[in-house]
């Protein structure tokens, strides 16, 4: 008896290295896949990318995408030829004036097609305190009276619909000597829309005939859980970190 329960006992054990070898041998063939011209590989390696890319693993890499094409096109490197005409000296010039219709267009052509908001910010009694922070802080001059915060979502592609939530870094910018000069920037972990984007195909005013679709652009946003608005900034702790080339 005892001799046939060893021999079960080793017919179980029998299956299980028959397991491991299937096992062994399906683990080989994918390695070879990578190495030969099979196809394997590729496959396995899309589908292994699309699956990370499913669960946000590379939010990272988008996240410093968004701010990267942000960066490029708020500083002297959008200063290039572009389809015969200067694209920096067209949006300092929109920018300058005051129109903010212009902004859609703008962060099209630069690739950020994302929830955006944008507000003007001009010296007042109201606003006068957070000017004299920012001034004492250098990061605008004294001379500055005005300028223009534009929230933008670090993720591509975010509905700008009531209730949307999305982490947004947050371009302070103002306009002298005929430049748009980024003076810094400012993280929100999390801000929310409170007012329906500005859906719909707009009429550009500088350039009348010609419209485009401001799908992304944000009505109101506010810092999730709070009643503080992004276009609110504390004289006592404004948060912006300057702008260093």
């Amino acid at each position: 008896m005892k001799f046939f329960a060893y021999l079960k006992k080793l017919n179980k054990l029998g299956v299980a290295m028959t397991e491991y070898a299937v096992l062994l041998a399906f683990v080989a063939a994918i390695g070879a896949g990578f190495t030969a011209d099979s196809g394997l590989g590729s496959s396995i390696s899309g589908a292994v990318g699309k699956a990370v890319e499913a669960i946000g693993l590379v939010s990272g890499d988008i996240q410093a995408s968004v701010q990267k094409k942000a960066y490029s096109l708020f500083t002297d490197e959008t200063k290039t030829k572009q389809n015969g005409g200067n694209r920096y000296d067209s949006f300092f010039k929109e920018f300058a004036s005051g129109a903010g219709v212009f902004m859609e267009k703008h962060l099209h052509e630069a690739g950020i097609d994302t929830a955006w908001s944008n507000d003007n910010i001009n010296y007042n009694e109201t606003s006068k305190a957070a000017f004299g922070s920012l001034w004492a802080s250098g990061i605008i001059p004294e001379s500055t009276t005005s300028f223009r915060l534009l929230t933008i979502a670090d993720d591509m592609n975010v509905s700008p619909k009531k209730g949307n939530e999305f982490s947004a870094t947050q371009y302070l910018l103002y306009a002298s000597n005929g430049q748009v000069h980024l003076a810094a920037t400012r993280s929100f972990s999390s801000v929310t829309v409170v007012q329906d984007g500005k859906n719909g195909i707009k009429e550009s005013t500088d350039s009348p005939g010609e419209s485009y679709n401001a799908q992304y652009h944000v009505g109101r946003s506010q810092i999730t859980g709070t009643s503080t608005f992004t276009n609110y900034i504390d004289p006592t702790n404004h948060g912006f970190v300057a702008y260093k080339p």
